[in-house]
């Protein structure tokens, strides 16, 4: 569905003026060079003083035509990976 979205959002013909698009999406899917550059992707994590650090894709250098950003994504090589052991959102309360 995120594909959609963006898709709509990125045509040309819907978006004659080239207006900026910002978002935010747990969707690793969108890691696409073919419709992102690698400084349009970033990625935000906390660090050691939980403050949140934002760096851009383009800090790590992907080749386009050889690296699978979502795989190297899934495998930790950019950071940002969401801890969900963490969360006890499907415990209950009793």
């Amino acid at each position: 569905m995120t594909d959609i979205a963006l898709d709509e959002k990125l045509d040309k013909e819907n978006n004659p003026n080239n207006a900026q698009l910002v978002f935010t999406s747990h969707d690793v899917y969108v890691l696409d060079q073919n419709n992102f550059r690698r400084d349009q992707i970033w990625f935000c994590e906390k660090n050691d003083n939980q403050a949140t650090e934002v760096y851009s894709l383009l800090e790590f250098s992907p080749n386009k035509k050889k690296d699978n950003l979502i795989l190297r994504y899934l495998s930790g090589r950019y950071g940002a990976l969401p801890i969900i052991s963490s969360f006890d959102m499907f415990k209950g309360d009793n």
